[in-house]
């Protein structure tokens, strides 16, 4: 549905400067109210440094999405086994007014997933880890979007003091 708008273009992390990525991603946390601590900030722009250093390396998976020419979301997941990766961000601003410019529209954030794991299920990986399922809302939704199953297990986060 997106895709026949003729608004949206998915595309790998090429020519996008530094500063306009940080701006996503800072605008992307704003969206967010009190969800998350100043310590995320950080650690994020630190994952966006890293794979924009790492750009070259086929192991690390970055791929952007515009929609309405503007920059609304980034994806970044690394490929740790052949058939396994890790979606270390997904940042997507879903139909939010910033600044007197709206970014994204709904179900944008789903579509960066769908076709991230579409693109990584043709390079052979099966599996994708994409974050705990106990702390962010709607994560276990979309584990169960993006790979159903019968019964699903539980699961459980392990924090050592």
């Amino acid at each position: 549905k997106i895709e026949k708008t003729g608004k949206c273009s998915y595309m790998e992390m090429t020519t996008q400067t530094k500063e306009e990525l940080q701006e996503l991603f800072r605008n992307w946390l704003a969206t967010q109210g009190t969800k998350y601590s100043v310590n995320r900030e950080r650690s994020d722009l630190d994952y966006l440094d890293f794979f924009m250093e790492n750009r070259e390396n086929p192991n690390f998976m970055t791929r952007l999405v515009n929609f309405d020419n503007k920059l609304c979301g980034a994806f970044l997941a690394e490929i740790v086994r052949p058939d396994s990766a890790i979606c270390i961000i997904n940042k997507c601003l879903n139909g939010y007014e910033i600044n007197g410019q709206k970014y994204g529209t709904s179900g944008l954030s789903r579509y960066l997933y769908f076709k991230a794991c579409e693109e990584l299920q043709s390079r052979g990986v099966k599996f994708m880890n994409i974050g705990s399922m106990g702390s962010e809302q709607g994560t276990r939704h979309n584990k169960e979007i993006l790979r159903p199953r019968k019964k699903m297990s539980n699961s459980y986060q392990i924090s050592y003091l």
